[in-house]
């Protein structure tokens, strides 16, 4: 809760009254008012509450991760890797004082501490001073056989990837989101000023950044519940994409916002 209170300003209990407000376009007679570093602040805010929700959602699935892995295992009736290898001269990495090193000799007499030796057949790594561990990694080359041994390895791998993997997902979302508002923001804040709105740039990027919240709870949330297909999502590069279906619903609250703020119609009940 810390990030969260760091985000919001200390107040959570303002955050969560400004969700629903957000949502509904009147209410952006007041938010324009708000400053752009609270702003920020809340947007900040709202995508990691998004990112929360999805992990909590998520976590089901994680418990049941290793069965599902068994359940995929179940499929295949055989499974080989088959590895291959032939070198002029063993392959270190770095030259000067290499932590790994590839060869085809199945010799560990010269490994030093902290260092991968890969032969053939085994791979060499010193657990401590004295003592060095064998691994034979051809025995794992028949999967199906040593699929309790991967599954663990598969599990713990993905478990010990989670923090970074959220983190980086944060990152990119902050990264897309900022460009699609700012995109918005510089359009929507020529067009007032070709049709003689009266609509400021703070303003226009401000209920850019509240109006996101739709988009962001929607597009985040949709991922562990796989229906992110039904959003209509577009392939931007690498694996990022823009989902139509938040993307109209945030362009939808903006340009009302924007129309309201503009003060070219009167809203009864209006502050």
């Amino acid at each position: 809760m810390k990030i969260l209170k760091s985000h919001t300003g200390g107040s959570i209990f303002e955050f969560l009254k400004t969700i629903p407000r957000a949502l509904y376009p009147h209410s952006y007679l007041e938010l324009r008012h708000r400053t752009l570093k609270d702003a920020l602040k809340y947007f900040f805010s709202i995508i990691f509450v998004a990112y929360f929700i999805m992990f909590v959602i998520a976590v089901p699935k994680l418990i049941h991760l290793s069965n599902y892995i068994d359940t995929q295992f179940g499929k295949f009736k055989k499974l080989n890797l088959q590895l291959d290898i032939e070198l002029s001269e063993p392959v270190a990495f770095t030259d000067k004082d290499p932590q790994v090193v590839i060869t085809t000799q199945e010799n560990s007499t010269n490994i030093t501490y902290n260092k991968f030796l890969i032969t053939a057949n085994t791979i060499y790594f010193k657990e401590s001073f004295g003592k060095t561990r064998e691994i034979n990694y051809r025995d794992y080359l028949n999967i199906l056989a040593k699929k309790d041994s991967i599954r663990k390895i598969m599990v713990t791998l993905f478990y010990v990837m989670i923090p970074t993997t959220i983190f980086l997902m944060y990152f990119l979302s902050l990264v897309k989101y900022i460009i699609i508002l700012s995109i918005a923001t510089i359009f929507s804040y020529l067009m007032t000023r070709m049709i003689k709105y009266e609509v400021s740039i703070r303003q226009a990027f401000t209920s850019a950044l509240y109006a996101s919240t739709i988009m962001v709870l929607i597009e985040v949330i949709s991922l562990p519940l796989q229906i992110t297909n039904y959003l209509l999502p577009i392939p931007i590069y690498a694996g990022i994409s823009i989902a139509l279906v938040p993307l109209a619903g945030f362009l939808t609250i903006y340009i009302i916002a924007l129309v309201l703020i503009s003060g070219k119609f009167v809203v009864l009940g209006g502050s």
